[in-house]
């Protein structure tokens, strides 16, 4: 019997032990049923986060639906100088720029805009401009939802806007810098208040091509948008004059037989002609027949731009000007400097020029 006790304690004891550990893993279980809430549908969870966070201090409808990095020190603190100088009415011009450098967003500055719209009639028009202005070189869309939800004719009446486009195209403008394409549709959504040239004529220059598209499109749509056209064929000839003629032959041509097209356009590409390629003008305006509606504009400015600096190209190109009278002072003009460093090669030519005798003797015998 002595030897067997052991025994008997040993398993007793393990008995008690397993009893233990099942009676502590019921507690724990039950703990966490008490603790742990129930678990909501996604709607439901999605609602419930949504009111979690409205009821954080500062969020609101100023909250952006996706979290943005956080402003660096530099940032915060510019923009606190920029807000205060705006809250005292001051330029903030300067400080907008800084802010712009050291990384603040587009959605703070429309949570400023915001904040100066709310002084109501205290508000300073001139600093609530610059303001869009920025955010929407930045972000245009979130500008044009802010516009549309802030600011109505009513508002414009009130604070006795001296031009009521003004910032209308102000903020268009802004955005034309960065998405000309977008900025244009919105402002053409808007007839009753944007200065639509106006807000053309910030058409990104190296947007050319773009500028180029969206014009013939307004054209065949209906609407003769020539006044832009002479811009932006400037802009592209600063680039690639040659693709510009070709450009613009064909649609002076095809689209519109216009007068104003063929002699702004071509007048507008031969001013912006690039200063070393010029000889590619002199080439394509020597080649072209006389009497060419829109050409002679063009030979009018190129003959103009060589008179010092190639006096044989100029008058090569003027002499095919279908109006002798627009044509003979640039080439008495051009002749004359010529002259000047080569007589006998002017005195040789003058016989067989077709220059009426008073022409020649202009050139050779200036009046003091």
């Amino acid at each position: 019997m002595k030897k067997s006790t052991p025994f008997i304690f040993t398993v007793i004891s393990g008995c008690a032990l397993m009893a233990a550990a099942v009676a502590l893993l019921f507690w724990k279980a039950s703990s966490a049923e008490r603790e742990t809430p129930p678990t909501l549908p996604a709607p439901e969870r999605e609602a419930s986060r949504k009111s979690a966070r409205s009821d954080r201090p500062g969020t609101g409808s100023r909250r952006n639906k996706t979290e943005e990095a956080p402003l660096s020190p530099a940032a915060r603190q510019l923009l606190a100088e920029l807000t205060r100088a705006i809250e005292q009415d001051q330029d903030g011009r300067i400080l907008l720029k800084e802010c712009r450098k050291a990384g603040v967003r587009a959605s703070d500055f429309l949570n400023l805009a915001s904040d100066l719209k709310a002084r109501g009639p205290d508000t300073n028009l001139w600093n609530l401009e610059i303001i869009l202005e920025a955010a929407a070189e930045m972000d245009g869309q979130a500008m044009a939802a802010w516009y549309e939800q802030n600011i109505s004719t009513d508002f414009v009446r009130k604070h006795k806007w001296t031009a009521t486009d003004s910032l209308f195209t102000t903020v268009a403008t802004g955005w034309m810098r960065s998405e000309p394409r977008n900025a244009i549709r919105w402002a053409q959504d808007h007839p009753d208040l944007a200065s639509l040239q106006s807000v053309r004529n910030y058409w990104r220059a190296d947007d050319y091509a773009g500028h180029i598209a969206w014009i013939e499109g307004q054209v065949r749509s209906g609407d003769r948008v020539l006044e832009s056209l002479s811009p932006a064929i400037g802009h592209w000839s600063r680039r690639d004059p040659k693709a510009a003629v070709q450009w613009m032959e064909s649609f002076a041509t095809d689209n519109i037989p216009s007068s104003f097209v063929r002699s702004n356009g071509y007048e507008e590409l031969a001013r912006e002609w690039p200063d070393d390629r010029l000889d590619e003008a002199v080439q394509w305006l020597t080649s072209q027949p006389e009497g060419v509606a829109g050409h002679d504009p063009a030979r009018r400015v190129v003959a103009k731009r060589l008179t010092k600096s190639d006096p044989v190209g100029a008058i090569d190109v003027a002499m095919k000007i279908a109006d002798r009278r627009q044509a003979e002072p640039l080439i008495i003009n051009a002749a004359r400097n010529l002259y000047r460093n080569d007589p006998k090669a002017v005195i040789d030519w003058l016989p067989k020029s077709g220059l009426s005798e008073e022409t020649q003797r202009a050139i050779i015998s200036p009046k003091p």
